[in-house]
């Protein structure tokens, strides 16, 4: 019970912190994180998108809202299948049938109390006293990179397992016996596979380079101190890498495998040009979102150099000055210590693969390492870079607060602290007395941060026991953090800079919405070019544009076609002077396209053609695509249709996944739907199961005998549910064995 209490303590503590510090979006209702057109039509409208799901009692697997149709759960980012999903769906939608702002922002607010707890965790299994590894807990869940990507769900969702995944690991290396070495490695694998489950590849493959250097530095250190086992020691490393790479794929199969699948179809977005999913990107076009070599004074002035310390989205990784201080009393008083080396080391290499291009790691990596092209952001490498300084900073406190007998202080440290502590003075003292403006508040602000955290460091070195003084350091580092959480924008700023929040202008598409939704029969919308804003995720309409990180080939073939797609209405800004709108309010205009060719059509001929010819066909405005069919493989045997009939298709349910549709043909012809083709759908007419067959280079097509048919389409990829199967018995057998290993171990203790 007491240690049941302590715990308890230690997380109401965190909770308390988290909670606090997120003030401006938990206590109040004036900042929102919600107002960036990405945060919003991507993450937050996916969520909706999810939600919709779940409550639907189905798997969020094939998104029909955006971008004509295609696999939601292959495109990895959304973040389809992550268990918070299921935590969100709990709770009541807005008036607009969205996610309660509130509610996002405490469930952000989650994410980042489980990372700074799991840092917290990690902290204490190396042996850090409670206020290290409360310190550790702050930088890593507060400061540094993961709460500077608040923007990005997904990536929160994957990478606040890192410390778990540290901790287990180390556990397995160093286990004395070799069930515990199994059990550990069984369970830093599954970590691994929450991760994957949380959606952002580039976090689990960072986490994998930590697993893999962890391994590779305890065997060289065992190597060094026995050079008799030399060979055992990496050899047993290499096993328990092996055993965590093969639990974290089986626990993940189900997100890996469907997006294996999707990517041999899809071309990915790179910012500068788009590229196959599966190909190499070219060097070039990696030279985004990296860091520049100021970047290592991010560390000490955040808004130096005006912030430009990096190109694109290089996530600023300050933690704060005390934080930093202990990093560099670590150094000098635990390297001794194998982990404190290591993430020393892990730090340094993290930066200067950061820098991208300027870096010679960087594009030795590139050269040499498969698939680690696929983190085509080099910046986000600051993200192990943080983590490392963040335990750093816990060891350098325990240092600092409970010093090893006969250990003293550091006068050469002290006197480097005293002297930029000096010079910081001189600058702002200069600053003020000359009228200094090129000296920018938030220089200004950090200077007296500097100066603060030295005169803190050495009233600590005086008075170690003082429990209110080890308080006070988690105070001053949470002061420092808090004005650098840009995320968080003030809603009565922007409606005074006139800027509107992407989750307004989201609403404001729900009068066009209603009326969209009134009008009878399936049909598509049209988001005119330049207006972004995902009302098909967002409000589960029809459309053809939303927010992609990957497009499907299939839907590059004939995206022109709105006809093809069924293309019935065009939204517009209000400002348009087009005539003719059968919808408009103060924000949106509603036009109508008299060429859309409906849900689903019959042809009664069908043309073989490499698909090359037909992509060009399919362009071609004398051939009449609803009278036939151009197909890649050997054309379906067809029966013309009789004169004087009429042929008849009606939708009788619409759904995510499955659409049933109610059919009169007057011969054996080939239906086409205006739906996108994938390989995971399945077809039967009138209950026997029958093939679906890419028409027009892009779209769904089935044969139907002559006579009234029902054809029932479900989406039911082999990827899923294989993938599925191998998550379910990869968590349950690993689970199992834990479990096992902790009973043998119980019982060889109660025996001795």
């Amino acid at each position: 019970m007491t240690t049941f209490k302590a715990r308890a303590k230690i997380l109401g503590l965190l909770a308390a912190i988290t909670i606090l510090f997120r003030w401006k979006t938990l206590l109040t209702q004036q900042f929102s994180m919600l107002t960036l057109e990405e945060t919003v039509n991507q993450g937050y409208c996916w969520l909706a998108f999810c939600i919709h799901c779940i409550r639907q009692a189905k798997l969020p697997t094939w998104d029909p809202y955006t971008l004509a149709g295609h696999s939601f759960i292959g495109e990895m980012q959304t973040s389809g299948l992550s268990p918070f999903n299921l935590l969100l769906a709990l709770f009541p939608l807005d008036r607009y049938g969205l996610v309660r702002p509130g509610v996002y922002h405490w469930y952000i607010a989650l994410l980042i109390f489980l990372a700074a707890a799991f840092m917290y965790w990690l902290a204490r299994d190396l042996c850090l006293d409670h206020i290290p590894a409360l310190l550790a807990a702050v930088c890593f869940g507060m400061g540094g990179f993961l709460p500077h990507n608040q923007s990005w769900p997904d990536m929160l969702q994957s990478g606040i397992w890192l410390p778990l995944i540290f901790m287990l690991c180390r556990r397995a290396l160093e286990a004395a016996t070799r069930r515990q070495a199994l059990a550990n490695a069984a369970g830093c694998g599954l970590v691994m596979g929450m991760a994957v489950l949380g959606g952002r590849l580039h976090m689990v493959m960072m986490q994998a380079i930590v697993v893999a250097a962890m391994a590779a530095c305890y065997a060289w250190q065992s190597c060094c101190r026995s050079a008799a086992g030399r060979r055992a020691s990496f050899v047993r490393a290499g096993l328990i890498v092996i055993l965590i790479a093969a639990v974290c794929v089986g626990a993940g199969a189900v997100q890996i495998l469907p997006s294996i699948e999707y990517s041999t179809h899809t071309w990915r977005a790179t910012g500068q040009a788009d590229f196959p999913s599966t190909m190499r990107i070219p060097y070039f076009y990696l030279n985004s979102n990296s860091g520049l070599p100021q970047s290592l004074l991010a560390f000490v002035l955040p808004f130096g150099f005006e912030g430009a310390y990096g190109m694109g989205e290089f996530i600023n990784p300050y933690f704060g000055i005390f934080p930093l201080m202990l990093v560099c009393l670590a150094f000098l008083k635990r390297w001794r210590i194998l982990w404190v080396r290591f993430c020393g080391l892990l730090a340094l290499g993290a930066w200067l693969y950061a820098l991208g291009p300027l870096s010679l790691l960087h594009g030795v990596v590139y050269a040499t390492v498969p698939w680690l092209w696929l983190m085509r952001e080099s910046g986000r490498m600051m993200y192990l870079a943080c983590f490392a300084l963040a335990l750093l900073a816990g060891y350098g406190a325990q240092a600092l607060l409970s010093p090893e007998e006969g250990e003293s202080d550091s006068p050469a440290l002290d006197r480097v602290f005293l002297g930029v502590a000096v010079a910081c003075a001189a600058m702002l003292a200069l600053a003020g007395a000359f009228n200094i403006g090129s000296l920018n508040y938030w220089s200004r602000y950090s200077i007296a941060i500097i100066l603060l955290s030295y005169w803190l460091y050495r009233l600590v070195q005086r008075r170690r026991l003082e429990r209110t003084l080890h308080y006070a350091i988690i105070a001053l580092v949470l002061f420092d953090l808090a004005p650098y959480d840009w995320t968080v924008e003030n809603l009565l700023q922007m409606s005074h800079d006139k800027r509107e929040p992407a989750l307004e202008t989201l609403r404001n598409a729900k009068g066009a919405v209603d009326f969209l939704r009134s009008q009878p029969g399936v049909f598509r919308v049209a988001i005119a070019s330049g207006a972004l804003t995902n009302i098909g995720d967002a409000f589960s309409i029809l459309t053809t544009s939303g927010r992609r990180t990957t497009i499907d080939t299939a839907y590059m073939n004939i995206s022109s076609r709105n006809d093809l797609l069924n293309v019935r209405y065009t939204m517009k800004p209000a400002s348009t002077t087009d005539p003719g709108a059968e919808y408009a309010d103060q924000f949106w205009k509603v036009y109508r396209n008299g060429d859309a060719a409906g849900p689903a059509w019959i042809v009664h001929k069908a043309t073989q053609m490499p698909l090359a010819q037909i992509k060009t066909a399919v362009h071609d405005t004398q051939l009449n695509l609803l009278n036939i069919g151009l197909v890649e493989q050997s054309a379906p045997m067809l029966e013309p249709a009789p004169d004087g009939g009429r042929e008849l298709v009606s939708v009788e349910s619409y759904d995510v996944d499955r659409i049933r549709l109610r059919v009169r043909a007057l011969s054996r012809g080939l239906l086409v739907l205006s739906e996108i083709h994938d390989n995971g759908w399945r077809a039967s007419v009138n209950g026997g199961a029958v093939e679906v067959i890419r028409v027009d280079g892009a779209l769904r097509g089935v044969v139907v005998p002559a006579g009234d048919d029902l054809v029932d389409l479900r989406y039911r990829p082999a990827s899923l549910w294989l993938g599925g199967i191998l998550t379910a018995l990869t968590f349950g057998g690993g689970f199992a064995l834990i479990a096992i290993c902790r009973r043998t171990a119980k019982r060889k203790t109660a025996a001795a």
